[in-house]
């Protein structure tokens, strides 16, 4: 797991792949559980508000990437 890797741009990434893997599952009180430990990483990221903004415009990113791509804009759960 890149969390475990000591590398901590991967272990940032694989933290953000976590959180936005569960709010697209629809499981957004489990990403934002996680929102301390992407505080405590990012440097970018303050508060909760900002990693909650960070998160929903990453998502509407990937919604309006599936579309352009013939997808369904959420993922079938």
């Amino acid at each position: 797991m890149a969390r475990r890797s000591g590398k901590k741009d991967y272990e940032l990434a694989d933290l953000w792949m976590e959180v936005l893997s569960d709010a697209d599952q629809r499981q957004e009180d489990k990403a934002r559980a996680l929102f301390p430990d992407i505080i405590a990483m990012d440097r970018d990221i303050k508060t909760e508000a900002a990693a909650e903004a960070a998160m929903r415009s990453t998502l509407q990113d990937i919604m309006d990437i599936r579309e352009r791509n013939d997808l369904p804009r959420v993922c079938p759960s």
